[in-house]
């Protein structure tokens, strides 16, 4: 350990008895390292408590193990639902070593080109995806990775990762069919989100909406007051 205190991967070397390449290539996984080294190295870290400069580890390797997460900028009728993606998120990066780092989306397209332009991540995952988002078109150019919670009118070239809404909406009204109901009323979504045209709506009420017509009944859709 240095006379300041800051402990480096020279120490996490010494301490465990290898190089200082060996204790990059255990952290990481470039290169299959023994067990046993592997154990020394661990070892070494934690009782170091060391932790990797984040911008020297960047330089070394051209990735910044961060992840751009790009979420609604106001609450929104929706956002306790999006809060659960939200925790996975950072819950999953945590395990890949990640970080993650909040965009607001109202910085729109622009937003995206300062993630991607400065090299602040690795990838763009977007969430609050509009049925026609003018983000898109910039999210498809960018030279990082970018992946949509949602899945937008166009979705063609896309990587979209969401529920199947419209699925959701067929096996409700074959579940009220099977039940022997013949009258279908959808007690949907606030008016607000219906102006947004937010992707996952206009999905769900498809769905509905499909599945009355194949059995030949009527469906009528009303947005909860307040």
């Amino acid at each position: 350990m240095r006379g300041d205190n800051v402990v480096t991967s020279k120490d996490v070397a010494r301490i465990a008895g290898v190089s200082q390449s060996t204790v990059s290539y255990v952290m990481s996984g470039r290169r299959p390292i023994s067990e046993e080294t592997r154990r020394r190295v661990e070892a070494a870290i934690q009782q170091l408590t060391y932790q990797p400069n984040a911008g020297a580890r960047a330089l070394a390797s051209q990735r910044t193990q961060v992840i751009g997460l790009v979420v609604p900028f106001e609450p929104v009728d929706d956002t306790p639902g999006l809060l659960p993606f939200i925790e996975t998120i950072a819950a999953c990066a945590r395990e890949q070593d990640y970080d993650v780092l909040l965009v607001t989306a109202d910085e729109g397209a622009a937003g995206l080109r300062r993630l991607a332009g400065r090299s602040l991540c690795d990838a763009i995952v977007m969430m609050d995806i509009g049925a026609t988002d003018g983000r898109i078109p910039v999210a498809t150019e960018l030279s990082v990775p970018v992946i949509l919670i949602g899945v937008p009118d166009d979705s063609a070239g896309l990587h979209c990762v969401d529920l199947d809404f419209t699925l959701a909406g067929r096996l409700a009204v074959d579940e009220l069919a099977a039940c022997g109901h013949r009258r279908i009323v959808v007690i949907g979504y606030s008016a607000a989100l219906l102006a947004r045209r937010v992707n996952y709506v206009g999905r769900f009420l498809r769905g509905t909406e499909s599945a009355a017509a194949d059995h030949g009944w009527p469906v009528a859709a009303f947005s909860p007051v307040g």
